[in-house]
């Protein structure tokens, strides 16, 4: 899949619009393009998302109006009768029990992509990350990362966590791409996806690296960040090196 910009934020706004004033999103998803429009649309709207890791936990999640998850996941979470999705993720309207496919929503009024400070993002946990506060990391890691409008930022790690949706919110203030090599980690897809798409700069954690070891990084590739502890300071520990690129570390 590939979209431009100017692609993406059209299906940010109809599906803000949609998602309307809903209170809260519950979530089921891996790394895909419709997460990323999913986080967004929620951010718009002024509405809190809440990620769950397993289609069980997002049938536990009672106190939420919408979930969003696969076919099979809304099955599994106790959600039957979904339907086919182009898209592969489908809306389920809990108060009523409409299902909406993420894809066919109306354009119905024009939303600016802009952040909205009442809500917030609870990935996997309690404790919520407000999304103004995610768009600031956003631009952090831009300016520390230098990135242009010529950059490549792989992504490779999971877009359920503040780290993961920083690196989106990078790209989209740096006007540069965002690559997803694969819906779930993959060192092989992502370094496919890096030689493939000509990636620039790479978010990862200690995991990706350890996973990348005996690999040989693409030239194109020139820095990144990766996650070594909690917190998202840039520089406390010493920089980590994968076959010759070296990744600032995030955290303490």
């Amino acid at each position: 899949i590939f979209w431009k910009f100017s692609d993406l934020v059209p299906r940010v706004e109809a599906l803000a619009s949609a998602i309307g004033t809903t209170k809260s999103v519950a979530m089921r998803s891996d790394n895909s393009a419709e997460n990323v429009v999913i986080q967004l649309a929620c951010a718009c709207a002024g509405t809190s998302l809440y990620t769950y890791k397993t289609p069980t936990d997002l049938g536990e999640s009672s106190h939420h109006s919408v979930a969003v998850a696969s076919k099979e996941d809304l099955s599994l979470a106790g959600y039957p009768g979904a339907p086919e999705s182009d898209t592969g993720l489908i809306l389920h309207d809990i108060m009523h029990g409409n299902f909406m496919n993420v894809a066919t929503f109306e354009r119905t009024e024009a939303l600016l992509v802009e952040p909205s400070e009442s809500a917030a993002a609870f990935y996997n946990s309690s404790r919520g990350v407000e999304w103004s506060a995610l768009v600031a990391l956003g631009a952090q890691a831009m300016d520390h990362l230098e990135l242009s409008k010529e950059d490549g930022l792989v992504i490779p790690i999971t877009l359920n966590h503040t780290f993961g949706m920083t690196g989106v919110l990078a790209a989209l203030q740096a006007n540069c791409s965002v690559i997803l090599p694969s819906l779930t980690p993959d060192p092989h897809a992502t370094v496919d996806a890096v030689f493939a798409q000509g990636g620039t700069v790479m978010l990862a954690d200690t995991h990706t690296l350890k996973a990348l070891e005996g690999m040989e990084a693409p030239g194109s590739l020139r820095t990144g960040l990766v996650k070594v502890g909690s917190g998202e300071a840039l520089g406390l520990k010493p920089p980590v090196a994968w076959s010759g690129v070296s990744f600032t570390a995030v955290g303490k």
